[in-house]
Parts: C-alpha cells; sequence; structure tokens
C-alpha cells in the first residue's frame, strides 16, 4: 500500500513538472494540451487557421518569439516548430558562430511558397511600378506599411530586403533612415490587410499574396514587384530528437490558403546573418 502511494506521488510530480516546462513556453495568446506520445507542436502565427486545421493541437505564436527562447537554450524539451525557413536558416548562422542556440533535428523540404506583394491604390510616387529596389531609393516619400521585422516573417523579409537594397547589395548589415526616403509603418496584420480604414496610414502595404487572396474581398489590389523579391517559405523542424509529424494535412491545408506547392524561385537577398542584425 504504502509503496503505491509513493508511486503516486512519484507520478504526480513527474506530471507537474512536466507541464510546468511546457507552460514556460506558451505565451498568453495560445495553449496546448499533449495528446498519448505527441511532442507540442508551435505555429507561425501567419499560418494559424492552416495549422489549427491540419493539427488536433497546437499553439500559435509570432516566429520571433519562439526564435528568441531557442537562441540561448541548447536543449529545449522536445517539440515541432512549423515557420518561414528564414528563422531555421538563422538559428543553423546563430549555432555556427558559437551560440548556445537549440540544434535543428530533422528538418522538412518547403512545404508551400507565398510572394511577398505590395498592395495599393495609388503606390509611391516616383515608383509608378513599385519594386525594392525603387522604394528603397533616398529621397522618395511615401509610408509602406509592413508587420513588425523582430517577430514575423513578413515583416523581416520585407525589411532586410528593402535595407539590403538601400546599401547597394553590400555585404554586411545595412542600416535604414526613415528620414532619408519612404517612411515604414509596422502595423498588424489586419491593419494592413484593411489599411484604408485608416485614413492617409499607408500608401502601400507588404503582405504575402495567400493573405491578401484569403482576407479579401479589399480596394488594394496586388502589384507583384517588379524586379522579383523575397517569398515566405514554409518548413517543419524537429527539435529535441523528436521526429516530424506527418505533414500532407498541413500542406494541403495550406494550398486551400491560397499558398503555392513546393519551393520558390532563388532570388538575391540579404542572409540568415544580416537578417539577426536587421532584427534588433
Amino acid at each position: 500500500m504504502a509503496l503505491k502511494r509513493l508511486m503516486a506521488i512519484i507520478a504526480a510530480c513527474v506530471m507537474i513538472v512536466g507541464a510546468f516546462v511546457i507552460r514556460n513556453w506558451i505565451d498568453n495568446d495560445g495553449s496546448i494540451t499533449l495528446g498519448a506520445g505527441d511532442a507540442p507542436i508551435f505555429c507561425d502565427s501567419a499560418i494559424a487557421d492552416a495549422c489549427r486545421a491540419a493539427f488536433a493541437e497546437v499553439t500559435i505564436a509570432d516566429p520571433g518569439k519562439t526564435f528568441d527562447r531557442l537562441l540561448n537554450n541548447r536543449d529545449p524539451e522536445p517539440f515541432v516548430w512549423v515557420a518561414a525557413d528564414i528563422w531555421f536558416d538563422m538559428l543553423d548562422d546563430e549555432a555556427a558562430r558559437g551560440t548556445p542556440a537549440a540544434a535543428i533535428g530533422e528538418r522538412s523540404d518547403v512545404l508551400v511558397t507565398s510572394p511577398l506583394v505590395f498592395a495599393g491604390e495609388k503606390g509611391v510616387a516616383g515608383c509608378p511600378e513599385p519594386s525594392w529596389a525603387c522604394l528603397a531609393e533616398p529621397g522618395l516619400r511615401g509610408k509602406l506599411g509592413i508587420t513588425n521585422q523582430r517577430n514575423t516573417s513578413s515583416g523581416l523579409l520585407a525589411f532586410g530586403q528593402l535595407a539590403f537594397e538601400r546599401s547597394g547589395r553590400a555585404p554586411g548589415v545595412p542600416r535604414w533612415n526613415d528620414n532619408d526616403g519612404v517612411s515604414l509603418v509596422v502595423g498588424r496584420d489586419l491593419d494592413l490587410l484593411n489599411y484604408r480604414t485608416v485614413q492617409g496610414k499607408y500608401d502601400l502595404v507588404v503582405v504575402t499574396e495567400a493573405a491578401l487572396l484569403t482576407e479579401g474581398p479589399l480596394d488594394a489590389v496586388a502589384l507583384p514587384s517588379a524586379d522579383g523579391g523575397p517569398t515566405v517559405e514554409i518548413q517543419a523542424a524537429a527539435f529535441g530528437g523528436v521526429s516530424l509529424p506527418k505533414l500532407s494535412g498541413l500542406a494541403e491545408a495550406l494550398t486551400d490558403d491560397k499558398w503555392q506547392p513546393g519551393a520558390s524561385p532563388a532570388y538575391e537577398g540579404p542572409t540568415a546573418g544580416v537578417l539577426i542584425g536587421l532584427r534588433s
């Protein structure tokens, strides 16, 4: 009898400690309940609807927050992270430079992709056909809406490409001066996709083509960049020794949300190390 009681106490302690560890990974904007034998799944907030459709249990979080947790956590609890590939590239870059970042285990191929597009009615004066190179030119006047470059995939890619073009595509971490060209106005996805409800806030916004197609109808029209540019590519990676789950359902849900299957054509843009520098 005493032995059974002791075993029950030990089991309860293990459950409490496990719950505390998982709770430390969760923001107020999401919760998770583990199934038997399942590793927690975290998903990029940009693909929240598809992740909820594909997985019975999932935590939605801005990828920048998950990335920051992994920077100085060489041995994280087992979990699976679905996000834009740039976050995994930046983790690898940090690890290569000696940062005690978490090591990526299994990593999937690119599941889907969506290009960043400009949306607006009139655009920015001086750029009749919006392009990353043109919008990065000093001397232009206008307001370009992006999402937070520290925490979101589209915001970081947009900011990175603009700064990369502003620097003349030179190596090193470029700088962006709002007083010397188009001003970047940071908003939320909903703000960007309904930008006309905020009179005069944006001249153009940068969103994924998938978001523009699924969040409509909009008064704005998609204006693909005249010079190509960055795309958000979704992958999955496993940490802590677990294996990736089946991802076919997620890929199908993302395709239903207007993401394009497979990887996108290569383009010239900032390196993972430059993106790390630009987050700060």
